[in-house]
């Protein structure tokens, strides 16, 4: 066969791909309908109305702290918007999918800074609010796209890790008050397949025709891509419960004495459920001894290590998911 008609089959054979390809793929649902008012709106604007530079210190010194209290002074109205915005439903309009993903990322730091200045100051209830409204923040850039996913992750990321350095430090009313939270949290979770759902929605509304069918060469290492995708959600949202339960263990050793014998005696005085293990489908490992306690998830191998902390190393994340690990 000559070249020519080499290359007029190949076109073809492309275009039937296309067809088939728009044809068969699976229809997305239809777009959830935006809250009134949207929340998303309201941290959006209180970002846009951040002024000055974010100080650039060591929170250990003392003048960095001042310039902290200064910006924070200055901002201190785009602030109380940010508290308004998390306090309401929100979800990202299809329009601005991705968009003001930078604003978001400002918010976080400027949150985790406020906690970092109080834990400096030892206001332990002031720390505890600021981290647990980054973590807040994170699930308001809900309804988005796959970018939308990561970044989310990324900024719960920035809560999570110092919430998880003072849990020794708080109260038992902290911990329940920090429990309260990530159950919420934990209730509002976009799930891998709402994400994906989202992401079909996002690129048949505005992807152009050409983007379209690039979309097709890509189609056949898709699914590697979601597996790889889904196993980040999952991760995420391992290691958040089990930042959970550890908080539930130490509010339960802190008014008896000693760790409960097994998870099960969390629930309902500690926690309202006792969340299973993603990767494994089974409660956490949970190891006690008189007055300690070993906790850890197997992470996405599936393999119990042993409690030895996981490794992101690749697309093969050896190890186990410990609560102080993986952020």
């Amino acid at each position: 066969m000559s070249l020519k008609k080499w290359v007029l089959v190949g076109g073809l054979f492309l275009m039937f791909l296309a067809v088939a390809f728009f044809l068969l793929k699976p229809t997305p649902p239809p777009p959830i309908k935006l809250p009134n008012p949207n929340g998303y709106d309201d941290l959006v604007k209180a970002g846009q109305m951040i002024v000055g530079q974010r100080p650039d210190c060591n929170f250990k010194n003392s003048e960095c702290i001042e310039e902290w209290k200064t910006f924070f002074e200055k901002n201190s109205e785009a602030l109380q918007l940010v508290r308004v915005g998390l306090s309401r439903e929100s979800r990202v309009p299809l329009d601005r999918v991705s968009s003001n993903l930078a604003v978001f990322k400002v918010l976080a730091e400027i949150l985790q800074s406020e906690g970092n200045v109080a834990v400096e100051e030892n206001r332990l209830d002031d720390a505890i609010v600021s981290y647990l409204d980054v973590i807040r923040l994170s699930e308001q850039i809900r309804g988005g796209s796959i970018i939308d996913a990561f970044v989310s992750g990324a900024i719960e990321s920035m809560g999570m890790k110092p919430l998880q350095e003072i849990a020794e430090k708080m109260t038992v009313d902290q911990r329940r008050r920090a429990i309260k939270t990530l159950v919420e949290v934990h209730s509002k979770r976009a799930s891998f397949d709402e994400v994906m759902a989202m992401e079909r929605i996002y690129a048949d509304k505005t992807y152009t025709l050409s983007e379209k069918f690039s979309e097709i060469r890509y189609y056949f290492t898709m699914r590697a891509v979601e597996r790889k995708l889904e196993a980040k959600i999952k991760y995420r949202q391992a290691r958040n419960e089990v930042l959970l339960v550890d908080l539930a263990v130490r509010n339960y050793q802190a008014e008896k004495s000693h760790p409960p014998k097994t998870l099960a005696e969390l629930v309902p005085e500690y926690l309202p459920f006792l969340p299973k293990d993603i990767f494994s489908g089974n409660d956490f490992v949970y190891l006690s001894q008189s007055n300690s306690f070993t906790l850890y998830g197997v992470g996405p191998d599936g393999k119990d290590d042993g409690g030895k902390p996981i490794v992101m190393r690749g697309d093969v994340w050896p190890g186990d998911i410990l609560p102080n690990t993986g952020f």
